[in-house]
């Protein structure tokens, strides 16, 4: 793999994995979320990127991330909330032989790392997805309604196609 000197828009896999490896560590099951979206709205805004709290309700919020003055052509969304752990003391991030294990890695932190990390790259190094935006929700019960609640929403100004 070349180094990101000689193609800025190269995934750093170690940084993923290490972003990867915060977010299984933050113990999150649904409605407890609280801590790994702060610790993502901090390590988004560390990278540069504008980040809004969109409130649910007086306890929880979604992260988005959108262009400026832009419409929106494309939208990815996630969720960093996770079911309950069985076991406490062992729930959270390891690696055996290249396969990483932990709370969430399935569904859906490893999702969320993956398109954190190519959101970073592409936005600090291109203009390729200004058109894009992204959203990080604190439940997965509201990604059913999210189309439908984001097109009356003024910090989504494009259009959602087949959505209802």
């Amino acid at each position: 793999m070349a180094d990101t000197e000689s193609n800025p828009l190269e995934i750093q896999p170690e940084r993923l994995k290490n972003l990867l490896k915060e977010l299984v560590n933050i113990y999150s099951p649904s409605g407890k979320e609280e801590e790994v979206l702060e610790y993502t709205e901090q390590y988004l805004k560390n990278q540069g990127l504008p980040v809004i709290r969109e409130q649910v309700d007086e306890n929880r919020y979604n992260l988005l991330v959108l262009p400026e003055d832009e419409n929106i052509d494309l939208c990815f969304v996630g969720h960093l909330d996770t079911v309950a752990a069985y076991d406490l003391d062992d729930f959270g991030f390891s690696e055996d032989e290249g396969k990483i294990y932990g709370l969430g890695t399935a569904d859906m932190k490893a999702g969320c790392a993956a398109m954190i990390e190519a959101f970073t790259t592409l936005q600090a190094n291109s203009k390729i997805f200004r058109r894009s935006a992204w959203r990080w929700s604190s439940g997965k019960k509201k990604i059913t309604a999210a189309p439908r609640h984001w097109r009356g929403s003024t910090a989504f100004r494009g259009h959602w196609s087949g959505a209802d």
